[in-house]
């Protein structure tokens, strides 16, 4: 058999890893498919790279799927990615959480990683929550879960031994406390902090529940993973996690990964650009909202003072809903006013206006070069309809060109994730990016959008990107993507 699999059993394949690990991303990789078939069919002890393929397709994945795991999963994590999250974590939501389960007479709380690949996840937690007191003498009992669907991940992460490149956002003082140098860019994870995590095997898309030896969890973190699934996966997977979860629980996913199932119980909560989902108790139970502050470490958004975001707008208690009848008419209404109206408008900074309206009145400040007003208006679209990533994304143009990158590429990835589909803000994120001197990150943007864009008439116009056409920013993309 030549390097390469037959178009007809390359579909049957693709559809037997998604049902039962979702690696969707195969879709664009048959050469890549047959190559780590080809490696598991001579570890295997296969005749052939075909007999596994032949086996696989008549047993309908039913047999020898568990033993390929290993080869079509992504492994690469590193030790406090994404460091807000675990400030968050350690600073705002343990403490709150530990004081509700005071309140109800209970001394435990329960932390679950799921798809924690090799185990940097959970042990950042652990020592983190060690280097605060919390995981001894504590009033509380933390106890910590790890799974993943990849045995050789679970083996490695039991180990506790890992390479440098492991280490490259920990804290200096944390590598002195925690690791123990083996020799050979190798490091030893100290012992005790081993054995606060507790690891088992478990596929997310599994219809069982996993075997956690614990009724309810406070805090579930799946990160990085959901990207692989298709929505009707991503949808069972949210409802166990509704299930696993106290009430006022949290989730927590990558900031470019999924927006929550409308259909479930789950608010969105933005602390400084780190999105939380809160587990919302049954309706006639909803209680104060709780005010989440930002990670102390994350540096604030630099705006004039008149535009500052209030931050209870980052707190609202409500799901994103369709536009109404009602909704759809003021904004009609907002869009045939006339430039000096609403300029006139924009200087009564006081006045009770629709998201729609404030959202035309910051844009035309902004056309009229009035930066500061633009961005007061578009806070104040944004504080009435901060679920909305079109108003995200108009406050973002906006920072943008007020010299802000850094605070619109932060906007930017609020758009995203209320929105993963949106092609401006992959294109426009790629385009600051490798302005900023950024190119890795913004060729991984650029190419979110060309994907995208490759679904699309070359004739349409980009939502978002006035008078740009999907040919031409698909040009554009190709010209920068082969520089």
């Amino acid at each position: 058999m030549p390097e390469n699999i037959a178009d007809e059993h390359f579909e049957k394949l693709l559809q037997i890893f998604e049902q039962y690990v979702g690696t969707s991303h195969l879709k664009l990789r048959k050469h890549e498919l047959y190559k780590n078939l080809e490696m598991a069919a001579a570890k295997l002890g296969f005749k052939s790279t075909q007999e596994l393929v032949d086996n696989l397709i008549k047993s309908n994945g039913t047999e020898g799927i568990d033993s390929l795991i290993e080869y079509f999963t992504v492994g690469e994590t590193y030790f406090f990615r994404h460091k807000e999250c675990f400030d968050i974590i350690n600073s705002d939501i343990l403490p709150k959480l530990a004081e509700t389960a005071r309140n109800e007479g209970r001394n435990e709380l329960n932390i679950w990683c799921a798809a924690c690949s090799s185990g940097e996840e959970p042990y950042s937690l652990a020592m983190l929550l060690d280097n605060a007191g919390l995981l001894q003498g504590s009033q509380t009992k933390i106890n910590l879960y790890a799974s993943d669907i990849n045995q050789e991940f679970l083996r490695r992460a039991e180990e506790g031994i890992y390479s440098e490149w492991s280490f490259r956002e920990l804290p200096e003082d944390y590598l002195h406390k925690y690791l123990k140098p083996l020799g050979k860019n190798r490091y030893e994870l100290e012992p005790r902090i081993c054995k606060k995590v507790k690891f088992f095997s478990h596929n997310l898309l599994s219809p069982e529940y996993p075997a956690i030896p614990f009724p309810k969890q406070d805090i579930i973190l799946c990160r990085n993973v959901l990207i692989y699934f298709n929505k009707k996966q991503i949808h069972g997977i949210f409802n166990k996690f509704q299930t696993l979860l106290r009430d006022e629980g949290w989730l927590l996913t990558s900031p470019a990964e999924v927006s929550a199932d409308p259909q479930c119980h789950f608010e969105p909560v933005n602390c400084s650009g780190v999105y939380f989902y809160r587990k919302m108790r049954p309706e006639l139970e909803q209680p104060v909202p709780v005010h989440v502050p930002a990670a102390k470490t994350r540096p604030p958004r630099q705006q004039p003072k008149a535009a500052e975001r209030p931050p209870e707008a980052l707190l609202r208690q409500s799901k994103p809903k369709p536009a109404t009848v009602p909704a759809v008419e003021e904004k009609k209404r907002s869009q045939q006013l006339s430039s000096s109206e609403l300029l006139k408008m924009a200087k009564d900074r006081k006045a009770k206006v629709s998201p729609a309206l404030a959202a035309c009145i910051a844009r035309c400040c902004a056309d009229a070069g009035q930066l500061e007003l633009a961005l007061h208006w578009s806070n104040v679209a944004i504080h009435e309809d901060n679920l909305n990533p079109e108003t995200h994304y108009l406050h973002a143009q906006i920072l943008r060109e007020n010299g802000e990158v850094e605070a619109a590429l932060r906007e930017l990835k609020n758009v995203l994730f209320l929105n993963p589909d949106y092609i401006a803000g992959y294109f426009t994120s790629g385009m600051l990016q490798l302005k900023n001197g950024g190119r890795k990150e913004a060729l991984r943007n650029l190419r979110n959008a060309e994907k995208l864009l490759s679904k699309l008439d070359d004739s349409l116009e980009v939502a978002g990107c006035e008078g740009i056409t999907v040919r031409n920013m698909r040009e554009t993309i190709t010209k920068i993507i082969s520089q």
